[in-house]
């Protein structure tokens, strides 16, 4: 630990880090809180308790790192984005299940964060986040697990010796006269990540769709539900040419009701964070796919995610809910005032 008490200025990358981790993390307590208020028993509640104190507590810190820096306090979200007296968007342990999707996304988000800071504290801090995303990863997994409710990857045969590729034929995809390899594990544990996640997304966007208020917000969350589904086809389709039956477990849907519990600009910006984290798994996706097929199946999708997301920039500035990112400083325009 460094013996310098004094701090050098926020780098750039440490503000915009800090800016974008702030406002998921206020989302997230919104969206907690009401989770918390509609929990069906105490193992899930003390589950949503306990990744709420964490979200609350890195709020905090950040708030606070801020006020001291001088850097301006993003808006994020507040009590009007939230409606606790709502009814219950969905059933079952549908909570878990999202609380352990965004453990994935922040523990990736937290491991990338830390190559971008430089200062100790905002080091420690981002080292913190880490632990938390990953402690609640492994909670909400264990609970899901208990319950019969998350459903783990196809099981095959451990492989029993090395084997090295022989020929170029081991890269060809499925033609119309030729039939491609079955996937590799590398490949499958990467598809089956993109399919568990937008089988909850599905969900997801069907609660966003029925409570939406804006007509364009409402179309847009019945786009993004059709996306979902048609990965989920189109993923289940490759495993399924492989002899592999993938089936995800549901741990709960949307429910009936037509109450906004969560303001559009909540919504949208949810949505955003998980078009981001389903571009960025299908980028890792491709890359680590051998068989020719793939990529280009994962690119086409690739694609459509890109494009909804872009559709979602351009909503959400239209209805003026885009926070605008911190920027350094605009020299030409400061020359001509």
């Amino acid at each position: 630990m460094s013996s310098n008490t004094s701090n050098p200025p926020l780098a750039s990358s440490e503000i915009g880090i800090l800016w974008m981790t702030y406002l998921e993390k206020t989302m997230s307590d919104r969206m907690l809180r009401y989770f918390i208020r509609h929990a069906q028993g105490d193992e899930e509640k003390e589950l949503l308790t306990r990744a709420h104190a964490d979200v609350n507590g890195f709020s905090d810190r950040i708030r606070q790192l801020f006020r001291k820096e001088g850097v301006v306090i993003p808006v994020g979200f507040g009590e009007e984005d939230v409606n606790e007296r709502a009814p219950a968007l969905f059933s079952g342990m549908f909570s878990i299940a999202l609380v352990r999707v965004f453990a994935k996304i922040t523990s990736g988000l937290s491991a990338l964060h830390l190559t971008m800071s430089y200062r100790e504290d905002i080091r420690r801090l981002i080292q913190d986040m880490s632990v938390s995303s990953q402690r609640a990863y492994g909670d909400a997994t264990e609970l899901l697990l208990a319950q019969g409710l998350l459903s783990r990857p196809p099981i095959v045969t451990p492989p029993r010796e090395n084997e090295f590729v022989q020929d170029l034929e081991y890269m060809k995809g499925q033609g119309v006269l030729r039939k491609a390899r079955p996937i590799n594990l590398v490949e499958s544990a990467h598809l089956y990540q993109q399919l568990e996640t937008n089988v909850v997304g599905f969900e997801l966007m069907t609660g966003f769709a029925q409570t939406a208020l804006e007509p364009e917000v409402k179309r847009y969350f019945e786009s993004g539900r059709e996306l979902a589904r048609d990965t989920v086809d189109m993923i289940r389709a490759v495993f399924m040419e492989s002899d592999m039956n993938p089936s995800p477990s549901s741990s709960g849907r949307a429910s009936e009701s037509t109450t906004p519990a969560f303001s559009d600009k909540l919504m949208m910006y949810c949505t955003n964070i998980l078009t981001s984290f389903g571009l960025g798994g299908n980028a890792l996706g491709t890359s680590f796919s051998l068989r020719s097929d793939l990529p280009i199946k994962l690119t086409a999708l690739m694609t459509r995610v890109y494009n909804y997301a872009q559709e979602g920039g351009k909503l959400m500035i239209k209805q003026g809910w885009m926070e605008e990112p911190p920027q350094a400083e605009n020299r030409p325009e400061l020359i001509r005032s």
